[in-house]
């Protein structure tokens, strides 16, 4: 998804924090380094950047402590808003 977003500049809507790319091994060195907190770290972060994108009231702690039941549907919805941008290849979030 990096390649896809890399060079674009895009113009959305609704005003949201900047949001920074890091690669998967990027995550994968900060989720060992940090004992697993940094993932924990990364769902809230993107429950939180969901909230502020549709405007909603997630209450995206609760989602991150809870996450064993809501990841499904965050990775749904991350895969459902790369594809708005032209991101074409497809995974299952299972």
């Amino acid at each position: 998804m990096n390649e896809n977003l890399a060079n674009e500049n895009l113009s959305l809507d609704y005003p949201i924090a900047d949001q920074k790319l890091i690669t998967a091994k990027q995550f994968t060195i900060l989720n060992i380094a940090t004992g697993g907190v940094y993932a924990l770290w990364w769902v809230y972060k993107e429950w939180r950047f969901i909230e502020e994108k549709d405007n909603l009231h997630l209450q995206p702690a609760g989602r991150t402590i809870f996450s064993v039941f809501f990841i499904y549907s965050l990775f749904t919805r991350i895969l459902d808003y790369a594809k708005s941008f032209g991101y074409n290849k497809s995974y299952n979030p299972v």
